[in-house]
């Protein structure tokens, strides 16, 4: 499973590239708006910071325009996924970027049609909306994603707008292939549960009762 980081949050990145997890990074027009500096210089700093891939949303809404920020983005690194609307301008693009080689991410997905097209004209990635839909059409989708490896498409699915640490377990246990979640989520999947925390404080206890502990040299401090 691909975990992504939908965030510009440098530290929570950079915590996530040093253990190892993190696939990539995505943004999009809002994350830019947010940030501190411009574009550009955010995505030099998201490209040094970790070794994954950045997915980089454009902000056109026609086709032309779409395949001319697509061109600019893919020029600064190899490890650019271009971010495109699932759009009928948005899907023109993915085809034509996708017959010349450059990764893709269809987003702003809500229903599974926009899947299935974004599997027809050779996304790398599709995004659903997790979040927003009920439970019977996350499952619609993972039904879909079977069918869709039965059948070669190499689309991967990757569910955003993921709420919490428990929605994050759900996507897993659907077989959901890559998940971006926030840095507030990120952070929740490494919280200590409450039983956890009993169990260490009764390790603790009873280790500072024995007699040999102070003796041993393995565990002296």
């Amino acid at each position: 499973m691909e975990l992504w980081l939908d965030t510009v949050d440098y530290e929570i990145i950079k915590n996530a590239s040093q253990l190892g997890v993190l696939t990539g990074v995505t943004t999009n027009p809002s994350s830019w708006a947010k940030a501190n500096d411009c574009p550009e210089k955010v995505l030099e700093v998201l490209l040094d910071i970790q070794a994954g891939y950045v997915a980089a949303q454009v902000t056109a809404s026609d086709c032309s325009e779409m395949l001319k920020q697509a061109e600019r983005l893919t020029s600064l690194c190899n490890r650019i996924v271009v971010k495109i609307p699932a759009s009928p301008d948005g899907f023109r693009a993915i085809a034509l970027l996708n017959q010349d080689g450059v990764q893709t991410l269809a987003t702003s997905i809500f229903d599974v049609r926009q899947v299935i097209v974004s599997a027809i004209v050779g996304a790398t990635y599709a995004i659903p909306h997790f979040s927003c839909m009920a439970e019977d059409v996350s499952s619609r989708f993972m039904q879909l994603y079977g069918v869709m490896n039965e059948q070669k498409y190499k689309t991967k699915i990757m569910a955003s707008e993921v709420g919490s640490a428990e929605q994050f377990v759900d996507c897993v246990a659907l077989g959901v292939p890559a998940i971006t979640v926030s840095s507030e989520v990120y952070a929740a999947l490494f919280l200590p549960s409450e039983r956890m925390e009993e169990g260490l404080s009764r390790f603790a206890y009873d280790w500072a009762l024995s007699s040999q502990a102070a003796e041993s040299s393995l565990f002296a401090r």
